[in-house]
């Protein structure tokens, strides 16, 4: 009891001293958000949202109330352009027509899950976010010294070296807007800010909330059931049920309107409570007068909307909101990105390569894996490389490789998209970077740890068999056993692009091993029909089996040695291995250009399905083909991506 009187305490003391520190914050241009007869609807002929309108405006906090099932967070997320197919109506910024490119540039959203790397302290989190975020031209000084600003304002400093995983849900959700702020949006959309925390966290972060609001800016939450104190909080409420506006206006003037209706919220009665009652026709069925009343939102519309509300806060009073227009503001910030595309790749790639260095228990797993599998093979088939009483076998140990390398490149990729899919898709909507940069960045990313993996495990199998010590020889083996890895990690993350984690996991195996069945018959291409070539090189796993047997028995091999012991050895002649196993006609650049296309074309097909995923290629989404193809494989097939 006494640790959180200190706590308030500190807050409160932090508080008065806020004021100071908020005045750092820079003033810009205002920005009062309208919509107009907003209509949202979902495949199954569903309504989410029925024709409402509205206004929240500059100086304001205001708030999206409502029961679960209303359509909050799709208000939400159609007013910051996070979802905008399948909706009608108008939105208008200072009562223009809103350019969503442009709106992008000065808006930001918080979502209600607040995904951010474990792997990071709070200092370094801010750090990356202030590459992305700020001009390149700002120094390190200017850098440092405005985060240090931000984790005083929102109460962080004394956790800045703490890592992400080790702090509170409150800390996270704080965190989560200073790293937004960092380059002075003017609108800030939180989705349900205060789910999750405790009373005195989720005071902590309204009070901040309202406090950059009073600095000019325009922020809107939805919020579920708040408390009587944090209700109170709130400049203006805007009330949903059914899809539809029961009220908008000031908090305090909720509960006279509703008494107009013979709905008397009682004196001990959280109003917030009592409206929610009310949308859920508990008191009654309102619902039809209190929408015609409102007029679905539209009937606080009518008024000055240069004219803005300032937000009065006890001892903290900011009326300075600065006469800049939002063309002016953009034009100042007339690039969509801070910095240019190889400055970002270069960074991209610096962190998921930290994030991975940090993930030691991850990489040492796969690494011990590699090297006991590798041993394993090399124990199992050992001195087979010039024993021609067991020449076939080399052909098993080529595929039995093949497999191993598939199954240890393919997961990492399969799984990072789906479990990172959360805050990349909030970074990328934010404005971070380019979806090019990070795809690029995270491609390249595994490609030294492929190779020493596989550099590591070849040698021990190369050696264990006892295949021909020449140099040419094992590096054609490690060639194709590198493009092998690099393909199979592209399969990996296009799968993982398009699928939930559950659904990836089970895919992505499935459809290697009809790969590996059909890919492991040894015929001649030429005793082949047309279906079974196809569905044999169809798979870049025979490729790759060709490969390994070209760089082990072709270029000059020298004849496989019959043990003294054995009277008859039929795999003495390196060209008989080959027509045995059905490899006699493969080709070395054949099978490495191979591999080299199925690589290029999962990696295209993958940066395809990732950009679809961000709802980047809106011109796909809107085709009304697509859109149904899409429909019905979500309705009978059940592929749904995150």
């Amino acid at each position: 009891m006494s640790e959180n009187l200190n706590l308030e305490q500190e807050f409160l003391s932090n508080s008065d001293n806020g004021c100071d520190l908020l005045k750092k914050i820079p003033k810009h241009c205002a920005v009062n958000l309208q919509f107009h007869d907003v209509i949202y609807r979902v495949p199954i002929s569903k309504t989410i949202l029925n024709g409402v309108s509205g206004e929240f405006r500059a100086g304001e906090l205001s708030a999206i109330l409502g029961p679960s099932g209303c359509g909050k967070s799709t208000l939400l997320n159609i007013l910051a352009g996070y979802r905008i197919l399948k909706t009608s109506g108008h939105i208008n910024i200072n009562n223009k027509p809103r350019n969503m490119q442009e709106f992008r540039k000065i808006s930001r959203y918080i979502l209600q899950d607040d995904y951010v790397c474990p792997k990071f302290t709070i200092m370094e989190t801010m750090i990356y976010a202030s590459k992305f975020k700020l001009t390149p031209n700002s120094t390190k000084v200017e850098r440092q010294r405005l985060i240090n600003d931000y984790l005083d304002i929102f109460l962080l400093k004394s956790k800045a070296n703490a890592l992400i995983s080790n702090i509170s849900g409150g800390e996270r959700k704080r965190l989560c807007v200073a790293m937004e702020l960092l380059d002075n949006p003017s609108v800030l959309f939180l989705d349900e800010p205060t789910t999750g925390l405790d009373e005195f966290s989720a005071t902590q972060s309204i009070t901040l909330l309202k406090r950059l609001a009073a600095s000019g800016r325009t922020i809107i939450c939805s919020i579920h059931t708040p408390s009587a104190k944090l209700f109170q909080m709130f400049d203006r409420v805007y009330v949903l049920s059914s899809g539809q506006c029961i009220y908008q206006g000031k908090v305090d003037s909720m509960v006279p309107y509703l008494r107009q209706f013979q709905l008397n919220c009682p004196i001990h009665h959280n109003p917030a409570d009592y409206v929610i009652e009310v949308a859920t026709n508990f008191h009654g069925n309102f619902h039809t007068e209190l929408v015609q009343q409102i007029t679905n939102g539209k009937k606080y519309l009518n008024f000055d909307a240069s004219k803005l509300v300032q937000a009065e806060i006890p001892n903290c009073k900011y009326s300075e909101i600065s006469d800049i227009t939002v063309n002016e503001y953009l034009n100042f910030n007339s690039s969509d990105w801070k910095m240019g595309w190889w400055s970002e790749y270069c960074w991209i790639l610096s962190r998921i390569m930290q994030q991975m260095w940090r993930d030691k228990s991850n990489m040492k797993l796969i690494m011990a894996t590699n090297i006991l599998l590798s041993l394993l093979l090399g124990l199992a088939y050992r001195g087979i490389g010039y024993d021609a009483s067991f020449g076939l076998f080399n052909y098993n140990l080529a595929l039995l490789v093949n497999v191993q390398y598939i199954f240890l490149s393919m997961p990492p990729m399969l799984t990072y998209i789906p479990l990172n899919m959360q805050y990349l898709r909030r970074e990328h909507f934010n404005q971070w970077y380019r979806a090019s940069s990070y795809f690029m960045a995270l491609v390249t990313c595994q490609i030294p740890f492929l190779g020493a993996e596989c550099v590591i495990g070849s040698s021990i199998i190369y050696w264990l068999t006892d295949q021909p010590m020449q140099w040419f020889r094992f590096l054609l083996f490690l060639g194709i056993l590198i493009l092998t890895s690099l393909t199979a990690s592209s399969f990996g993350l296009l799968v993982g692009s398009r699928l939930r984690l559950l659904n990836a996991l089970f895919m992505g195996p499935n459809i290697i091993a009809v790969f590996i069945m059909f890919s492991s018959y040894a015929i001649e291409k030429s005793h082949l029909n047309m279906l079974e070539d196809i569905m044999i090189y169809g798979s870049f796993v025979r490729h790759s089996l060709e490969g390994l047997m070209s760089a082990l028995f072709q270029h000059n091999r020298q004849d496989l040695i019959c043990p003294p012991d054995i009277i008859f050895c039929s795999g003495v002649k390196p060209q008989f291995i080959l027509k045995a196993t059905g490899t006699l006609n493969s080709n070395y650049i054949r099978a490495a250009a191979s591999l080299f296309g199925f690589y290029t074309f999962f990696t295209l097909s993958a940066w395809i399905v990732f950009k679809c995923r961000l709802s980047s290629l809106e011109f796909l989404q809107k085709n009304p083909l697509y859109r149904y193809v899409r429909y019905v494989l979500s309705k009978y097939v059940f592929f749904k991506a995150m």
